[in-house]
């Protein structure tokens, strides 16, 4: 490998969304980030284009917590979310717009920015309904299959028993990072 070609790699690395390490900085100061191209978002976007697009950016997640208000002693809430990098705000509000739910934060501490449906009415009336009829393709879908079993569990009020939040801590245990293929 050259250093040219080293070089090249490490312009295109700056152009990413978190840019260069501080060390990679140090060892390369003469390196300027590649240009990235610019972007032009939809006028419109397709349920199908969505889907994709959740498929790899999107995120299901159950989060358990202690709760001294539930039998239980934990509450349990769904959050589905999208992030991305503070430079595409604008495509979280079109997408917050498409949906119809969730609301929008920004990063304290990281350039991102995120849309996040955590009430449950809309996840079971829109976002569930929206992936059964546009179903993801890759191995996302397992994490909604999964997520869509938790939401069935907490509509029928099965999440304020021992056993259902039971059921839900190990559907979540196999969720996401966790998931064994």
């Amino acid at each position: 490998m050259t250093l040219e070609y080293i070089s090249k790699l490490i312009s295109i690395k700056g152009a990413l969304n978190w840019g260069l390490s501080d060390v990679l900085k140090e060892a390369f100061p003469d390196i300027a980030p590649a240009l990235r191209p610019e972007i032009k978002l939809p006028t419109e976007i397709s349920s199908q284009w969505l889907s994709g697009f959740i498929d790899g950016e999107g995120c299901f997640y159950i989060l358990i917590s202690e709760s001294k208000l539930r039998k239980t002693g934990a509450s349990v809430q769904l959050q589905f979310s999208i992030t991305q990098h503070s430079r595409d705000t604008e495509l979280i509000y079109m997408l917050k717009q498409v949906l119809k739910c969730g609301f929008i934060k920004t990063g304290k501490k990281q350039p991102i920015v995120v849309l996040t449906v955590t009430k449950i009415s809309d996840i079971q009336n829109i976002i569930i309904p929206f992936f059964q009829k546009n179903p993801l393709q890759g191995a996302k879908l397992q994490d909604f299959l999964d997520f869509a079993k938790a939401a069935k569990i907490i509509e029928d009020k099965t999440h304020l028993t021992s056993t259902g939040l039971e059921i839900i801590k190990k559907i979540k245990e196999g969720m996401n990072s966790k998931r064994k293929f």
